[in-house]
C-alpha cells in the first residue's frame, strides 16, 4: 500500500467489447446487475451461513489480476467495489446474452488486502451457501407456479 499503481507495467487486458463505443448497447454490459429474485433468495439463505458474514456488495471483475493495493483501493473508492476477482464478469456476460438469471456469490479468505492465510474450507462453505440460495430460489419459483 502506498507504492502507487503503474498501468504501463501491466500486460494488455482482453476486452470482449467492440472498439467503437458509439453504440451504447455494448457499453451498458460493462456492469451487470444481480437478478432480483436470486438476490432475494440469497438474503433468505444468509441466516443458514455460519462460517462468516454474508455481505451484499459490488464485485469488481476483469480479465486481469489486480494485485496492487493502491489500484484495488482506487476501484473501491471510485466504483464502490467490495471485492475483486477474475470470473464473474465473464459468467454474467454469457448469462445476460442468454437471458439466464445471474447473481455473483464469492467467498473471501486469503487475499492481498487482508494478508489472510489460505483456508480450503472457505470454498466448500461457499458451495453450501450457493446450494442454499438455489434451494430458496427454487422454492420461490415453485410457489409462484401455484
Amino acid at each position: 500500500m502506498g507504492e502507487g499503481s503503474n498501468a504501463l507495467e501491466w500486460s494488455e487486458a482482453f476486452d470482449v467489447l467492440p472498439d467503437d463505443e458509439s453504440d451504447p448497447e455494448p457499453i451498458a454490459i460493462r456492469k451487470f446487475e444481480a437478478d432480483n429474485e436470486l438476490l432475494t433468495a440469497a438474503h433468505r439463505a444468509q441466516n443458514k451461513y455460519t462460517q462468516g458474514n454474508v455481505v451484499e456488495g459490488t464485485i469488481g471483475s476483469a480479465d486481469v489480476w489486480n494485485n496492487e493495493l493502491d489500484r484495488i483501493a482506487l476501484f473501491h473508492k471510485n466504483c464502490g467495489t467490495s471485492v475483486e476477482e477474475m470470473e464473474a464478469a465473464s459468467v454474467a456476460q454469457i448469462a445476460s446474452q442468454y437471458k439466464v438469471p445471474f447473481l455473483g456469490i464469492r467467498v473471501l479468505s486469503n487475499n492481498i488486502t487482508n494478508g489472510g492465510a489460505y483456508d480450503a474450507g472457505t470454498g466448500e462453505a461457499c458451495q453450501h451457501y450457493v446450494l442454499d440460495v438455489v434451494v430458496e430460489y427454487m422454492k420461490a419459483k415453485q410457489a409462484a407456479l401455484k
